[in-house]
């Protein structure tokens, strides 16, 4: 096991699984400097399922992009499950999302080609699971987890949106990740579908005991968060924690 690897294990049992301080992200647009975010601090404990709030540019994708090592802050400090996410190296960064980040994303981001369960499939191979019988086991297993066993060998154009975003949930739990990210994972779904995938969001903590961080306009998501960050230009405006 590597320094690294031994960090993160660690880290499972003490200190903030995300730990933000005074995180800054600046983009060259157009020759003009925009500020994303703006001496942003903040922590987040393991099995919490947590939401960012905010209107669109306010810098909620951005925060899901440095948890996860997609993209460096311009200023600050980022760790992650123990690691220092701004001193690691591209293939560190590459390791620690394969081993402890799942992601869902709004518009689900499956591969075309690829069957609901040959998704899920997918990204085990990606972590560095070679045994293929176990994978194919352990994928079928998953999509049959978010209720889409009769809709395993599906191809994502022959799935509604609602099971995609299934599809989705089950890909994010592969590598048996400590972190889900979810940008949006609602936005594109109409009510009663988004009221069953919350559902799911939420059993992620309460069942499997991940951490769980959301950025939503979904108020249903809110009101089962234990702590929202609400995010207003780049900047952190308001906390608030259930007792």
């Amino acid at each position: 096991m590597t320094e690294s690897e031994d960090v993160v294990e660690e880290a499972k049992f003490a200190g903030p699984v995300v730990d933000f301080v005074r995180v800054s992200k600046e983009y060259q647009l157009s020759g003009k400097t925009v500020k994303a975010l703006d001496d942003v601090t903040f922590e987040i404990r393991s099995n919490q399922l947590v939401v960012f709030l905010g209107p669109s540019g306010a810098g909620k994708t951005t925060i899901l992009n440095l948890i996860a090592g997609l993209e460096k802050p311009s200023s600050g400090d980022v760790r992650v499950l123990g690691l220092d996410l701004v001193g690691a190296d591209e293939n560190s960064l590459s390791t620690f999302r394969c081993g402890n980040v799942g992601f869902i994303f709004q518009s689900y981001n499956l591969v075309s080609t690829l069957t609901a369960r040959e998704n899920v499939e997918l990204m085990m191979e990606l972590a560095g699971w070679s045994d293929a019988s176990r994978n194919e086991k352990l994928s079928a297993e998953l999509v049959n987890q978010v209720g889409l066993s009769d809709r395993a060998d599906h191809l994502p154009s022959q799935l509604s949106g609602g099971e995609q975003q299934r599809v989705a949930i089950a890909r994010a739990l592969a590598n048996d990740p400590q972190l889900i990210l979810a940008d949006e994972p609602t936005g594109n779904l109409d009510t009663k579908t988004g009221s069953e995938i919350i559902a799911l969001l939420n059993d992620l903590k309460t069942k499997r005991s991940k951490t769980v961080i959301i950025t939503t306009h979904d108020e249903r998501i809110v009101e089962m968060a234990d702590t929202v960050h609400r995010i207003e230009k780049g900047k952190l405006a308001d906390t608030k924690r259930e007792p």
